[in-house]
């Protein structure tokens, strides 16, 4: 807003400098350093050839809400193990597996709402859980017999293979 409409709108003169920042050019510039190329770059602390950088930060307490019970089937750390094997799906996944593993109360999670960025919360809810009493086949986790390992050289011609055969549309 300019000096004219601020005036117009009933802002003061002064109040209006004191709200918007001086034009560029009325910006001073930054103090010129004497230290020479060789002397910045033998120096163990690397100095500051400009002005000095303000730094701000700010932190928000964020409200994670949760229902426990210590008399769920499963525990905590199952859970962990869980996330970590989606954690490199998505990097959000960690930060709520680091909150579970290291910040949570006593108790399974059965209710869980997360902030993971100010905008976007992860909710997990357990309505049902049933955990398998009998013995898998240890066949279900046998390589069929038909299954051929195959080394990291012939993987990569495999997929180049697979890759230039493939047509683009």
């Amino acid at each position: 807003m300019g000096a004219k409409r601020a005036m117009k709108r009933g802002v003061s003169l002064k109040d209006h400098i004191e709200r918007c920042p001086p034009p560029l050019d009325e910006v001073r510039s930054a103090p010129v350093s004497s230290l020479s190329w060789q002397e910045y770059i033998e120096a163990d602390k690397k100095p500051v050839l400009g002005r000095q950088m303000k730094k701000k930060s700010w932190s928000k307490q964020v409200q994670a809400r949760m229902w426990v019970s210590d008399e769920f089937p499963i525990t905590t750390q199952d859970l962990v193990d869980i996330l970590s094997v989606f954690e490199a799906a998505h990097p959000h996944i960690k930060s709520l597996k680091h909150f579970i593993a290291h910040k949570m109360p006593h108790g399974f999670p059965v209710k869980l709402s997360v902030p993971l960025v100010p905008t976007v919360s992860a909710h997990i809810t357990f309505n049902s859980y049933t955990k398998v009493t009998s013995k898998l086949a240890p066949a279900l986790f046998q390589v069929p017999k038909h299954y051929q390992e195959q080394t990291d050289t012939v993987c990569k011609q495999l997929l180049e293979q697979e890759h230039s055969s493939s047509t683009m549309c």
